[in-house]
């Protein structure tokens, strides 16, 4: 234990003396002289949120979306009053200052309290690739040219900023940029909007030294820590495949500090592109961190025909593997109610009954007993037949009062079944991103880990395994982009079409693991992945327990994360991931995994 420690403590102060010396070497960019802010704005509101139970992705605003001709309406006439649960609202012009900024409490009468504000404003360019820059108190929707391009809640709210860089592609002429911004009762609806050119060729590759000098660092010092480390007995009984350990820990990373550690790196070094894929898609399309919960989901079904083998082997009979599965599903089912609230509010109408936990104990469940009793041909052509029933349903049946085959917010079935039958509190308020239509496709999800995994296990030699899920991965992605064509890749819809680029990417993440892993036997870099991967849901069930935040700004807050300047945040965000690693190492030395 006492290495450990100090392994641990020479990756902290490895870490931190990389943002410290970057900090020490520079300063806080000055504004760019070639930004242009934008300053003509039309306003209108203020739409009242007082009657709602939330404004954040809610009906308001699918109904002024479509008072105004949908989310693409790129061309929207200014001039014109839009009639909203009937009141006319007409559009005030808004002149922001010299810098951009600018406060729609200025240009309304009346604009006090939890509100919605729609601004617009016509940007002329030349076209092509261009930064855009917003700042905001609040909550911010932006759509440029009719296509929704970020949401700054997200980035506000983790990276403690009030301004975020979005890469944008402009067209040659005039560019139609619109705002949805929210006013709560103590924070006002202020913002500011400016385009930057993107960046040179020799400024994206400085935004990826940071990154480049942490990684070898930690190589270095994982490399040391596995000569530095005592001899232990391997805690994996034999024939199972660390590479799921290690792929699970690589996926939780992400979720249980790491991620934020890399993201605030990317922001203090202007890395755009990549803190862009460590936050979800808005709407349609896919980025990195769309893959966290389908890769887990898929790795839960990967470990499936490895755990039913051995207990089977063990001569355990199939009834006693029905109660496991059961009770290891109800365990993980409430738990995720738990982690929703539980109890604490006022009663079971606002009890969450959705949730990740709850999706992972369903899709577990399903696919445990379809694993079970069916061969693999029949799990394939059922996979098949829910992704295609799935797709029609959503194509096909109508919307009351919308039609069918819309997939925009609260327009589209899955959201329309979840306000009329799913019970409790719904996380977008009026649905629910694990809603019931959803959980469907979710399970082929799992299924695509099953169907891995069977592969995995079989006598076929290790190149052809590494090649099939390879050759797998690649037309899955190229199916589920093509599939995007009629059916958007969407996480929130969890869309077929979503599902199979997921799965492809599981799929190569899968391979790539298993290639170096188990095949080459190259273990040493993956061991503080294996560590959190040991006990993942239990580290992801103890998160809404133990703020590990509150303790990393008790222990190394104040003056000590001052003297990180600018990169305080970067600080805390490693010794938050230190002290979560250090809790699951502990675990681990001392072999406790914890099985939900």
């Amino acid at each position: 234990m006492r290495w450990s420690a100090i392994i641990l403590a020479a990756r902290v102060i490895v870490l931190a003396a990389v943002a410290n010396g970057t900090a020490a070497g520079q300063t806080p960019p000055a504004p760019q002289p070639d930004a242009k802010p934008v300053l003509e704005w039309r306003v209108l509101g203020p739409l009242s949120t007082s009657s709602r139970s939330t404004y954040y992705r809610a009906q308001l605003e699918v109904d002024y979306l479509a008072a105004t001709g949908g989310e693409r309406a790129a061309h929207l006439v200014f001039d014109a009053p839009v009639d909203f649960e009937g009141r006319r609202y007409d559009w005030q012009p808004l002149r922001a200052d010299s810098t951009g900024h600018g406060d729609f409490s200025s240009a309304v009468p009346g604009a006090a309290g939890p509100a919605v504000f729609y601004a617009a404003a016509l940007v002329d360019s030349p076209g092509g690739p261009a930064l855009l820059k917003l700042s905001a108190v609040s909550s911010t929707r932006v759509w440029l040219n009719g296509h929704q391009v970020t949401d700054i809640l997200n980035p506000i709210r983790e990276l403690n900023t009030e301004s975020v860089m979005v890469p944008v592609q402009l067209t040659a002429g005039a560019n139609l940029l619109r705002l949805k911004v929210s006013q709560g009762a103590k924070k006002p609806a202020q913002f500011a909007a400016a385009l930057l050119p993107r960046q040179t060729p020799a400024q994206l590759i400085l935004s990826w030294l940071p990154f480049l000098l942490v990684a070898a660092l930690w190589a270095v010092v994982t490399v040391a820590s596995t000569k530095l480390r005592r001899p232990v007995p391997d805690p994996h009984p034999a024939g199972r495949l660390v590479c799921l350990d290690a792929l699970r820990g690589f996926d939780m990373f992400w979720i249980t500090g790491g991620g934020l550690v890399i993201m605030l790196l990317a922001e203090k070094s202007g890395n755009y592109a990549l803190l862009e894929q460590l936050d979800h898609q808005t709407w349609n399309g896919f980025h990195f961190w769309d893959l966290i919960f389908p890769l887990f989901l898929f790795i839960v079904g990967a470990a499936i025909p490895f755990a039913f083998a051995k207990r089977l082997e063990a001569g355990g009979s199939r009834r006693a593997l029905y109660a496991h599965v059961v009770k290891r599903s109800l365990t993980i089912f409430a738990v995720g109610l738990l982690l929703a609230g539980g109890m604490k509010r006022i009663g079971l109408g606002d009890l969450r009954i959705a949730g990740v936990l709850q999706r992972i104990a369903i899709g577990y469940c399903v696919s445990s007993l379809l694993y079970v009793h069916l061969s693999v041909k029949k799990i394939v052509w059922l996979s098949v037949a829910i992704l295609l029933g799935y797709w029609a349903v959503m194509a096909l049946v109508p919307v009351p009062g919308v039609g069918a085959g819309v997939y925009l917010p609260d327009l589209n079935l899955a959201n329309w079944l979840d306000r009329q039958y799913l019970p409790g509190r719904m996380y977008q308020g009026t649905w629910d991103n694990e809603g019931i239509l959803s959980t469907f496709p979710s399970i082929v999800t799992c299924l695509l880990g099953v169907l891995a995994g069977v592969w995995l296990r079989s006598s076929r030699a290790e190149t052809r395994k590494t090649l099939g899920l390879v050759a797998a991965g690649v037309a899955s992605i190229a199916v589920g982009w093509i599939w995007n064509l009629w059916l958007p890749v969407n996480k929130l819809l969890w869309t077929s079409s979503y599902v199979l680029v997921a799965g492809g990417w599981s799929l190569l993440l899968l391979a790539l693991f298993y290639w170096v892993i188990d095949v080459k036997q190259w273990r040493g870099w993956s061991f503080p992945f294996v560590v959190i991967g040991a006990n993942a849901i239990a580290v992801y069930a103890f998160e809404g327990f133990i703020s590990f935040r509150e303790v990393a700004a008790r222990l190394a807050g104040g003056p000590i994360a001052s003297a990180f300047g600018s990169y305080q945040g970067v600080w805390l965000a490693l010794v938050t991931y230190a002290l979560t690693w250090g809790a699951l190492y502990w675990l681990y030395d001392r072999r406790i995994f914890i099985k939900l």
